[in-house]
């Protein structure tokens, strides 16, 4: 069944991003946020134009829910998954385009994500509990979160854009068994996922992530 949003005339690129929550199953502890990039076409913004990607999002594979209003500053909102499961970009993107057609333009995946960082300095990974392949780390250079008036990526900031050179230096100063969570764009590729480091924070043995803020608002 194809959805149809509710058209919106004049249509412009138009930047958005939806954030993404991972809800239970083994995975719930090591995965704690996965961020969606949606352009709609709908020149009015995300709250005027929401109803057909939120339809089509609460669809995609493994979804549970959708939050109900989005984040109007960077154009994100949140979705809780159902457990167990791991996100797949390219998947996602065939089932929403599926759904929308040309009304929304599916833009890629952030996610959090804890683990342990292994490998050399050159060529960093990160072990993550119940996957099977450690994820390749890669230096930042696609910034998801979108400015809405410009059209345009935010720009990166300067922690944002130092983050995988400073990852290095914690890899080789972590305690064993030391966790650290890692926030990025999710890319696949033939030889498995790659991060791309936005951000980390070093998290002690024992401590959880960040906790999400408010709970799943079911569809």
């Amino acid at each position: 069944m194809r959805i149809q949003p509710n058209p919106c005339p004049g249509a412009l690129p138009l930047g958005v991003l939806l954030v993404l929550g991972w809800w239970g199953g083994p995975a719930r502890a090591q995965v704690s946020e996965v961020v969606v990039g949606i352009t709609p076409t709908c020149p009015y913004g995300l709250e005027a134009c929401w109803g057909g990607a939120y339809e089509a999002l609460g669809r995609l594979e493994g979804v549970a829910s959708v939050e109900k209003t989005p984040n109007a500053y960077n154009c994100t909102a949140r979705i809780y998954l159902k457990g167990g499961q791991w996100p797949d970009p390219d998947k996602w993107a065939a089932q929403f385009k599926a759904m929308v057609d040309q009304a929304y333009r599916f833009r890629g995946v952030e996610v959090s994500v804890v683990g342990t960082v292994e490998g050399t300095a050159d060529h960093p990974v990160l072990k993550v509990p119940g996957l099977d392949q450690p994820v390749v780390l890669r230096p930042f250079q696609h910034k998801l979160q979108w400015n809405f008036k410009k059209r345009t990526a935010r720009q990166a900031e300067p922690d944002e854009q130092e983050a995988y050179q400073e990852l290095a230096p914690k890899k080789e100063g972590q305690a064993p068994g030391g966790r650290i969570q890692v926030t990025g764009p999710l890319v696949k590729s033939n030889q498995g996922y790659i991060l791309e480091v936005r951000e980390f924070t070093a998290l002690d043995r024992d401590s959880n992530p960040p906790p999400q803020q408010g709970g799943p608002h079911h569809g």
